[in-house]
């Protein structure tokens, strides 16, 4: 190692960071990656004193427990090896990993020509361990046991598994805890630095819930930028990937194609770029819709009917291109035995090529009739989602901003559905639920095709037109242009 090497790995946590990744990653090549360099400029502010309260997001596999946690563990111990470092994380495994890769740079032989810092032999177990000269690292979950130990740094790296992102009760649980198990183990509350390293999982995480009692920095770095943005000397433009030399072509779409690509990856849960307001959904008129076309009924349903229970949604859907248009919906707090007449007046209506249903509540009943009763229709049976309804929401709205969802513009039910939407704060969901479980299903389906007419009655009148006697030809169309065109349909496949 060269004197000017030396230096640089001594006074430039960037440099220390390449260092440690040579030594941990044998083969592998860091690279020149902007993003690194800023992270550890704004770790480096921590390190100084300069902020005390930092927040850092990224989206998944760029390196932040290995620069956040064990290269910033590892630097700090090696400028003061007295001081006493503890990382919390959302399991045992992951703390075992982390102290275990800190342990592995703290006994490399370059570590150890550099700096003074050396692991104590009588107390070296891989989560708790001491240096010498009087410091350490305690690395443990966020269940585990922290009393009795304190900190003059504390990491907080993943306070959530990915797949709490919809479990309501642990973020709760996570959020409650924070102050009284993690912040008070502070040995200097005042001036004690604080960095939590998390990817964004909902509006509610520890991040959104600490960012609205404010007093922190944030880095947010996005998998794909949004906007040209400027950090430091580092100029992003808009598109740019986070790690270009990582993501391929065809691994940027699937990424993009999952139900958490703008939670996960873009770490925008609760930005500006997620409202919704009315301008954001188109309007048509009944003749703009074709009278040949492959509907889709989603449905969620409720439990039980009650003023204080929720509602049960029928929705009928067409696609055409890139647009969604809602020809229908009802609405209402009902018993299953209503739910099964609006849907089946739906059915006759529209003549579905599909109908989505949700495995739950009620929607086990009506898969169950439905197959049994209406053989003839395809049934999707939806599983249950345990991500949160905001989560399930968020991989929709760039569509539904795009203006792709259409309205029929004189249905009455239009501005409760648009409303609920808009909220600011929602307390109902069904609309927004049948919404996203149609977008989230029609996204990943071939073409529909428009299932053959049901069999009718034709007279023919010796005076006039043929008169249909179906009893699909005979609904009221008076509340929704979709039914005079389920009308229109049936007369031109009967070439009336």
């Amino acid at each position: 190692m060269t004197p000017r090497a030396a230096e640089l790995i001594r006074s430039n946590l960037v440099s220390f960071v390449r260092k440690a990744f040579a030594g941990l990653h044998p083969g592998e090549l860091l690279g020149v990656q902007p993003y690194v360099s800023y992270l550890c400029y704004e770790l480096s502010k921590l390190f100084e004193g300069d902020i005390t309260r930092l927040i850092i997001n990224l989206p998944p596999r760029h390196l932040k427990s290995f620069i956040g946690s064990v290269c910033f563990a590892a630097w700090w111990l090696a400028h003061r090896p007295s001081s006493k470092v503890m990382i919390v994380t959302y399991s045992e495994p992951l703390a075992r990993n982390l102290g275990h890769r800190i342990q592995a740079i703290l006994r490399s032989s370059w570590y150890q020509q550099l700096f003074p810092t050396r692991i104590s032999a009588n107390h070296s177990s891989v989560t708790d361990f001491s240096t010498i000269q009087g410091g350490g690292v305690y690395a443990v979950s966020f269940g585990g046991s922290i009393t009795g130990y304190g900190g003059d740094l504390i990491i907080f790296d993943d306070p959530l598994n990915i797949s709490d992102a919809g479990n309501e009760q642990q973020l709760q649980r996570v959020n409650d805890g924070f102050d009284p198990l993690v912040m008070s183990r502070l040995n200097h509350p005042k001036t004690d630095p604080v960095v939590i390293i998390a990817h964004r999982l909902a509006e509610n995480d520890l991040a959104g819930f600490l960012l609205q009692q404010g007093g922190w920095e944030r880095v947010v770095l996005p998998f794909v930028a949004t906007q040209d943005a400027t950090y430091g000397a580092w100029h992003r433009r808009k598109g740019e990937l986070l790690r270009p030399e990582a993501y391929g072509e065809h691994e940027v779409a699937r990424i993009k194609a999952g139900g958490s690509y703008e939670t996960l990856y873009q770490q925008c849960v609760g930005a500006e770029e997620q409202r919704i307001t009315p301008d954001h959904f188109g309007r048509y008129r009944g003749y703009e819709v074709p009278m040949l076309r492959a509907v889709v009924l989603s449905v969620d349903a409720s439990q039980c009917s009650g003023p204080k229970n929720s509602f049960s949604v029928i929705q009928a859907w067409w696609y055409s291109g890139e647009d969604h248009y809602l020809l229908d919906q009802w609405r209402s707090q009902c018993d299953y035995e209503e739910l099964w007449r609006a849907y089946s007046v739906f059915c006759k209506r529209y003549n579905p090529s599909a109908a989505l249903i949700e495995r739950a509540a009620n929607g086990y009943a009506l898969i169950r009739d439905s197959k049994r009763r209406r053989r003839r229709l395809r049934v999707a049976e939806i599983a249950t989602d345990r991500r949160s309804k905001t989560a399930r929401l968020v991989p929709h709205l760039e569509t539904i901003r795009a203006g792709r969802i259409k309205l029929p513009r004189d249905a009455d039910f239009v501005d409760n559905y648009i409303a609920e939407f808009a909220a600011s704060k929602r307390t109902t969901f069904d609309q927004v639920d049948a919404t996203t479980q149609y977008l989230e299903w029609i996204a990943k389906q071939p073409p529909l095709l428009v299932p053959p007419p049901r069999a009718v009655a034709v007279a023919r009148n010796p005076s006039g037109p043929a008169c249909v006697s179906d009893q699909a030809a005979s609904v009221s169309y008076s509340r929704s242009p979709g039914g005079l065109l389920g009308l229109m349909n049936l007369m031109s496949e009967l070439a009336v």
